[in-house]
C-alpha cells in the first residue's frame, strides 16, 4: 500500500511528491466522476482542474484536515460547477430588441485588475458568510436530531435535485413536505446570516440569494456549503457506520456520505484501517462527539 501524501513536501512544491500524488489519486477522482459526468473529456478536464486548484491553494491546507479530504472537497465543488454550466440559458420569450439589450448588458467594459481583486474579495466574503450560516444551521439540526431536513437542503440546494426526487428518497409520497422543510430552512438560514454578518458588506447579496433561491454573481450556495463542509459528519459518526452502530446519527451519515466526495474517501480509509474496528473504543468517541460538537442530546 502506498504511503499517504506528505503534506510538508507538497506545500514545499516537491515535484516528485506531486507526481506521485497525481498518479495515486487521478484514477480515484475519475472513478467518482464516472457516476456523475458521462463525457470522458469533461471528466479528464475536471480532474486536471482539481490538481491545478490543489497546487494553487496547498499552502492553506490545515495539516489536521489532511490532503485527501482537501482534494476531494475540490472535486465535489468543481463537479457541481460543471453540472451548473451544463444548464442551458433560456432566452425564449424575448423579442429581438430585448435579446439585443440582454447581450449588450453581457458585453460589459473590460474589468481592471483592481476591480477583479475587489470582486474576488466580495465573492470570498459572501462564500464564507453563507458557509458559516450553513454550518451553524446544520449544527442546530444535528442537535435537534433533525437529520431529514439536512438531507432535504443538500438534495435541493446543493445537488440540484427535484422536490419529488428528494421526497421519494426520504420515503414521502407528497413532495409538499419537502417544500415546507426547504421554506423553513431558507428562513432560518437568512436569520443566521443576519446574526453573523456584523456589518458585512456582502450581507445584502447573501440575503437576496436566499430569498430568490438562485445563484447570483457573488453567491453560490453549493460552493459555500461544500467549502464549509457544512453537513460533513464527525469522524466518530462514520466509525459508527463502519461497525453498524445503532445511533440516531447514522440516518444522516447514510444519506450524506454517498454524495460527498471527501466523506466517501474518509469512510473508505476507515474501512481499510483495522484499528478503527474496535467497537469498545468507538462508541465512547461517538457519544463524546455528540456532546462536544453538537450539544448534549
Amino acid at each position: 500500500m502506498e504511503s499517504p501524501p506528505d503534506l510538508a513536501l507538497l506545500q514545499g512544491g516537491d515535484e516528485a511528491e506531486w507526481s506521485r500524488v497525481e498518479r495515486m489519486y487521478a484514477p480515484r477522482l475519475a472513478a467518482y466522476l464516472a457516476r456523475r459526468v458521462r463525457d470522458r473529456e469533461a471528466r479528464e478536464d475536471i480532474v486536471q482542474e482539481c490538481f491545478l486548484v490543489a497546487v494553487r491553494n496547498i499552502a492553506r491546507v490545515d495539516p489536521a484536515l489532511g490532503f485527501e479530504p482537501y482534494l476531494f472537497n475540490i472535486l465535489s465543488t468543481r463537479t457541481i460547477d460543471w453540472m451548473r454550466r451544463q444548464r442551458p440559458v433560456q432566452l425564449s420569450g424575448l423579442g429581438m430588441e430585448e435579446s439585443a439589450a440582454s447581450f449588450d448588458f453581457v458585453a460589459a467594459p473590460p474589468e481592471t485588475p483592481s476591480s477583479i481583486v475587489r470582486r474576488d474579495e466580495l465573492e470570498e466574503n459572501a462564500r464564507r458568510l453563507l458557509g458559516a450560516a450553513a454550518r451553524a444551521w446544520c449544527q442546530e439540526s444535528f442537535t435537534a436530531q433533525a437529520f431529514e431536513r439536512v438531507a432535504v437542503v443538500e438534495g435541493l440546494l446543493v445537488r440540484g435535485q427535484r422536490n419529488k426526487d428528494v421526497a421519494a428518497r426520504l420515503g414521502h409520497r407528497d413532495d409538499t413536505v419537502v417544500a415546507g422543510i426547504k421554506f423553513r430552512a431558507l428562513k432560518r438560514l437568512a436569520e443566521l446570516v443576519d446574526e453573523l454578518a456584523q456589518g458585512s458588506s456582502v450581507k445584502a447579496a447573501v440575503l437576496a440569494h436566499l430569498a430568490h433561491e438562485e445563484r447570483g454573481p457573488d453567491v453560490d450556495f453549493a460552493a459555500a456549503w461544500s467549502a464549509a463542509r457544512a453537513a460533513c459528519p464527525p469522524r466518530a459518526w462514520m466509525l459508527g457506520l463502519v461497525q453498524q452502530a445503532s445511533t440516531p446519527e447514522q440516518v444522516h451519515v447514510r444519506l450524506h456520505v454517498p454524495d460527498c466526495a471527501g466523506c466517501s474517501v474518509e469512510l473508505d480509509a476507515l474501512r481499510r484501517d483495522p484499528a478503527s474496528l474496535d467497537m469498545q473504543r468507538i462508541l465512547p468517541t461517538i457519544e463524546r462527539s455528540r456532546r462536544d460538537s453538537f450539544g448534549d442530546t
